[in-house]
């Protein structure tokens, strides 16, 4: 069995953190901690989406090319050349994962994609088309001159950009504070990214109460109110918390001729 797909990129999660970019040199552990925070994610909103179709978008998209991040002192260099890439083109297979372009002359590239692997070589001269298909570089987006092992990165995606915000999050949270224990500040903030990431996942469990939040392929659900168990208080008052908010507020339930549609506060007199 094959690594499995993430929500988000190592790019997203190293994006999050000067620590990770720093730090934490081995892509492999990164992704790592994506999986876990995936696990996560997928089985949190496995009751209310469709995980393999409502999580994702129709076609895959791009994030925009960035350069390495730069800190001299670390050891971990900037491009030299002032080449830039605008944007790419992706086929309807391409799956979430990081291209890296990189350099050998002012022209000359090789591209490789953290899942796809090696994937040829081109020039700025011309369109580049990965050996797999699933990414193309048209000459025109190329500006500027590159300098021999510049670099250039470009995340590519399939779930929506919320569910990849969550992802990243989770996954960063988890890093800083597994590999920075001890260390008060950044733990500190790798609980704050985690928390975070919780109070979205909560907002997309409830996408029908106010201060919920709904994927953009969420289809509302068809369901009759009759059978729906409920919780009251020793006032009479309805106190569950429904899932979907199905029921009819309690302040209009009491409006219309005093129709009994819900229930109210204090004792019903009957004649």
């Amino acid at each position: 069995m094959a690594i499995k797909d993430t929500l988000c990129t190592i790019q997203d999660v190293r994006n999050l953190s000067e620590y990770i970019t720093t730090e934490v040199r081995d892509d492999a552990r990164v992704r790592q901690f994506i999986l876990r925070a995936d696990s996560i994610v997928r089985d949190s909103l496995r009751p209310y989406y469709t995980i393999d179709t409502e999580l994702e978008e129709t076609v895959p998209y791009n994030g925009p090319p960035q350069a390495p991040y730069a800190v001299p002192d670390q050891d971990i260099s900037a491009n030299t050349g002032d080449g830039a890439l605008s944007d790419v083109t992706l086929s309807s297979a391409a799956k979430a994962e990081v291209w890296t372009i990189t350099f050998s002359n002012s022209t000359a590239f090789s591209v490789s994609g953290t899942s796809s692997g090696s994937q040829g070589s081109g020039n700025t001269n011309s369109s580049f088309a990965s050996t797999n298909g699933y990414l193309t570089i048209p000459s025109a987006n190329w500006s500027g001159t590159p300098s021999a092992n510049d670099k250039i990165l470009v995340a590519t995606y399939r779930a929506k950009p919320v569910v990849v915000t969550v992802s990243a999050m989770m996954a960063a949270g988890l890093m800083m504070r597994s590999v920075f224990e001890g260390g008060d500040e950044v733990s500190a903030k790798g609980s704050a990214f985690v928390a975070d990431a919780n109070v979205l996942i909560d907002r997309l469990q409830r996408p029908y109460e106010d201060d919920g939040m709904q994927l953009d392929t969420f289809s509302e659900r068809d369901i009759s109110p009759e059978g729906v168990s409920y919780t009251i208080d020793i006032m009479g008052r309805d106190v569950s918390k429904y899932t979907d908010n199905e029921m009819t507020p309690w302040s209009d339930s009491t409006v219309g001729g005093g129709a009994l549609l819900g229930f109210f506060i204090g004792p019903v007199w009957v004649s």
